[in-house]
């Protein structure tokens, strides 16, 4: 035998475990999150190389006009440039990774607020296809698409209105 529950006898038996004691699932719908928090990689990652190639070009443009004014290469001014260059260089690897870090951390928060309130109605609508009483459905306060878990109970409001005839 499989023990493999119906998709209604699982929401049901998790439903009935206390709210305190319920686990917090980050990757509600994996394949979404993953691709959302590679999309925020991906633009802080394009973002630090932008600060970085612009470290680099700023030290390059100093160089270039100290040389184009006359200065010797050997002059302690390209030492100095070199020397901030690589400073600023450190500061800037701390900066971003933190910032990266920072990032990612609210890619996978807000997936979880995009994810969550869809599996949770994507649920309810298979309990009420699976057989349930048909029952109002509530987000997080933070979730986003409050509006459609509205929408849903004012569906839900309308359908058990007695039918007039016509």
């Amino acid at each position: 035998m499989s023990d493999v529950k119906p998709v209604s006898q699982a929401v049901e038996s998790a439903s009935r475990v206390p709210q305190h004691n319920r686990r917090k699932i980050y990757l509600i719908n994996p394949r979404f999150q993953w691709r959302f928090i590679g999309f925020m990689a991906v633009v802080s990652l394009l973002g630090i190389a932008i600060l970085f190639l612009s470290n680099l070009l700023f030290f390059r443009d100093m160089k270039q006009e100290a040389l184009s004014v006359g200065l010797a290469p050997d002059n302690p001014y390209f030492d100095f440039l070199e020397e901030q260059k690589a400073s600023l260089s450190k500061v800037y690897f701390g900066v971003s990774a933190v910032a990266f870090l920072v990032m990612m951390g609210l890619g996978i928060l807000y997936s979880h607020r995009i994810a969550g309130p869809l599996h949770h109605l994507t649920n309810r609508m298979k309990e009420i296809a699976d057989g349930a009483e048909p029952s109002a459905v509530s987000f997080r306060r933070k979730d986003q698409f409050q509006e459609l878990a509205e929408s849903f109970n004012a569906l839900l409001a309308k359908l058990k209105e007695p039918r007039r005839p016509v």
